[in-house]
């Protein structure tokens, strides 16, 4: 049912609706911020482009060229900088030297590295890689074999052969994915579909890479007794616990993540005496990053400078889980005009009658209009600003008598590198710009 629809005056993203077995049903979200004269879909319906963005499943790809766009095949495309798969940039690989291997959709060559998926690497023997047949996972040279972007080390490349897409065998024994299974007997395992157990052999039974004892258990009796229902019960149940486990998480570490943040970051911190000057004559035309968010299920947030427009700084923001562009709008003097809101669904964004309360110390009454898809509204916060030491904490009052905490390091552009926010005292969202992300996890 995915597809795009588009007139006129509007361009919608129609999503699947998977409670509908049929996958006949869908709902229409509308795309903001796409240029209908130019708008166009492609030649596989996932993708379309315009004069400003290229779009996938009706959400924007970060840093994509759309003169320059072009579709290859198996969800891979290019423009004059970069491979994309799936609307999401593969990095280190060069688009002018892409091929494939036949069908294989997740395995590309680009230049003397092999890619799968996102993930780069240079095989032992490049000029003889090549993929199993049939299974995107394995592949092997003359003197390698490869599981995914990983070296199976000890494995025989001239016996190799894969049983799933989890057990493999050579000569000399059995595999689970890059690791061997010193204790597997060669002679009788065997891989065992949807069981209790993924496979088994004389001595006992394993579960992925672990030997356990299956002892009284009818292994060639599939388990049919677990309901849907209480499947996804249990897992959306784990999957809120996982979350509130890793938001706890972050929340205890903070304090030394923004300290560790702010020393690496040293000359480009954006203070107020940096803010409020006159920032963007210098900046670099091709300026642009990433956001990514600490949760259980990262979500990005891209900025791409645009340059200066009638008296206004503008960026690109390309948010993975909204529909359409969308864009942040400084005027000359650092004032926040325009900002989006790091939301899911579609576009939703804040414009700021009086400016935003940022960059200064203070109290300060915050006055906004916001965009949503169903309509617009205005609304006033009180909020104090502190600035310590590089980190910048915003305490917002509610209308609703509930106070949220914002928690900002910007960079000499008034850019956020680091992001959080609090509602009630508890972490709710939390995102940190790329590269930093490794010094928060040492």
């Amino acid at each position: 049912m995915n597809k795009y629809i588009y007139n006129d005056t509007h361009v919608y993203w129609v999503k699947s609706d998977y409670s509908d077995i049929n996958y006949t049903k869908g709902k229409k979200v509308p795309m903001y911020g796409v240029d209908l004269s130019s708008f166009r879909v492609l030649d596989e319906k996932i993708y379309a482009v315009d004069n400003k963005a290229v779009y996938y499943s009706g959400i924007p790809i970060a840093f994509a060229e759309p003169g320059s766009f072009k579709l290859l095949k198996n969800g891979y495309a290019i423009d004059k900088n970069h491979v994309f798969l799936q609307g999401e940039i593969i990095y280190g690989a060069s688009p002018k030297q892409v091929s494939f291997f036949n069908d294989n959709i997740s395995v590309i060559k680009a230049g003397e590295f092999i890619f799968y998926e996102y993930q780069g690497f240079n095989p032992c023997d490049v000029k003889s890689y090549l993929p199993f047949k049939n299974d995107k996972r394995w592949s092997r040279d003359a003197k390698c074999v490869y599981y995914k972007d990983r070296i199976v080390a000890t494995a025989d490349a001239n016996t190799f052969m894969p049983l799933n897409y989890q057990y493999a065998k050579d000569k000399n024994g059995i595999f689970y994915e890059s690791t061997r299974l010193e204790d597997a007997d060669l002679a009788t395992f065997k891989v065992i579909d949807w069981h209790n157990f993924s496979a088994r052999d004389k001595l006992g039974c394993y579960q992925s890479s672990l030997r356990v004892d299956c002892e009284n258990i009818d292994v060639n009796k599939p388990i049919y007794n677990i309901s849907s229902d209480y499947f996804i019960s249990k897992a959306v149940k784990g999957f809120r616990d996982e979350k509130a486990r890793i938001l706890s998480q972050a929340q205890d570490g903070q304090i030394a993540h923004v300290s560790m943040i702010v020393d690496h970051l040293a000359g480009d911190i954006g203070s107020p005496e940096v803010l409020l000057a006159q920032r963007f004559d210098k900046i670099d035309t091709d300026y642009g990053f990433t956001l990514i968010t600490t949760d259980l299920i990262p979500n990005k947030v891209s900025f791409k400078y645009l340059g200066k427009r009638e008296g206004r700084t503008v960026f690109n923001v390309y948010n993975s889980t909204v529909y359409g562009l969308m864009q942040l709008e400084f005027n000359l003097d650092g004032d926040v005009i325009k900002e989006p809101v790091y939301t899911g669904g579609s576009y939703n964004f804040l414009q700021y009658n009086m400016g935003k309360c940022a960059y200064r110390v203070g109290q300060c009454t915050e006055y906004s209009k916001v965009v949503l898809t169903s309509g617009e509204y205005s609304q006033q916060n009180s909020i104090d600003v502190i600035y310590n030491e590089g980190v910048w904490y915003r305490n917002i009052n509610l209308s609703n008598g509930s106070t949220m905490k914002e928690v900002i390091i910007y960079n000499r552009y008034g850019l956020p590198v680091y992001f959080s926010t609090e509602h009630n005292g508890i972490l709710n969202f939390e995102m940190v710009r790329e590269d930093l992300l490794p010094i928060m996890l040492k």
